[in-house]
Order: C-alpha cells, then structure tokens, then sequence
C-alpha cells in the first residue's frame, strides 16, 4: 500500500474510529460517489471514466477520448449537490 493514499491514512491514522462513523473504506467513497452521480443524471459512461475505469472491447481500441470537459461538468454538479445536502443539515 501506497504511503500516501486515503487508505494508508485512515487505517494508521483514524483506525478504529473512522471519524466517528460505522466502519467504511475508500472504496465505499467510490461506490457513493458513482451511485450519487447516476442519481443526479450522469450517464454510466462518464462515471466510468470519473473512476478511471479500463475501457472494454472494440471500444477500448477506438475510442481514446477521455472526457474531460464531461468529468469536470458532472464533478462540479456533484459538487454543488453535495454542498446542498451539507447545508441542509446544517440549518
């Protein structure tokens, strides 16, 4: 493992609080992340590349764009959807 990845970091440095919430990993991060971004929308293609997925089949071959303008679009939305739901709780 990785010295600096969130990983490392939560399980020799948070370990066993995890911040004061049930027991979760990084790849727990991922999975919500990729569900609330279908919820809001964005298509599965576009997750997949968020999560830099590995392209399958002829498509893997073929297509070599990476869908920067469409990552950034779709992270800033969920941005400001995370940000709603943070101010709700906090009102």
């Amino acid at each position: 493992m990785y010295i600096n990845t969130m990983a490392h970091h939560l399980s020799h440095h948070n370990k066993p609080t995890y911040l004061g919430l049930p027991r979760w990993t990084p790849h727990d991060l991922r999975r919500t992340a990729a569900t609330g971004l279908a919820s809001i929308g964005c298509p599965d293609e576009i997750i997949d590349e968020i999560q830099n997925h590995k392209k399958k089949g002829i498509i893997r071959t073929y297509n070599r764009y990476r869908y920067d303008k469409e990552k950034q679009e779709w992270l800033t939305k969920w941005s400001a959807y995370l940000r709603g739901l943070i101010s709700i709780a906090t009102s």
